[in-house]
């Protein structure tokens, strides 16, 4: 069987999935800050993945941290820097650099809290005795 995806007819949207805000408000645009930060959750994400191998996990964990620190160093210190200057222009989402700054540290802490918890807890990712023992192996 094959699937004709260029000969199939549009339907229509249903009522309940039709967008109920104005094409000229903010409410239609995603804030950049927060969509590079959701973007950092779904890195993590495959950090948590148990079907991946375990060094490609630490890989990803390693991958958004790096990101994070990137983030803070250019992003947020943009917007700081607004801040002093008294920038009170809005974004496209209609935010304050104020605004965003707050909305980020509520998401960046939870991300680093999430960074940091324990890791796999099966057998095989487990330290080896050798490496735990206080006494040099035989």
């Amino acid at each position: 069987m094959r699937a004709d995806f260029l000969n199939t007819r549009a339907l229509p949207v249903p009522e309940e999935h039709r967008a109920t805000f104005g094409l000229e408000t903010p409410e239609r645009f995603l804030n950049r800050e927060m969509s590079w930060l959701a973007f950092n959750w779904r890195v993590l994400e495959a950090a948590d993945n148990p079907r991946q191998p375990l060094l490609e996990r630490l890989r990803f964990l390693s991958i958004s941290a790096t990101n994070l620190d990137g983030f803070h160093t250019v992003r947020v210190a943009g917007l700081r820097a607004q801040m002093r200057a008294g920038v009170d222009r809005l974004s496209v989402d209609g935010r304050t650099p104020a605004e965003q700054l707050e909305l980020i540290h509520r998401d960046s802490l939870a991300l680093q809290k999430a960074q940091q918890k324990p890791g796999p807890t099966c057998e095989a990712c487990s330290p080896r005795p050798a490496f735990t023992s206080s006494k040099p192996p035989n």
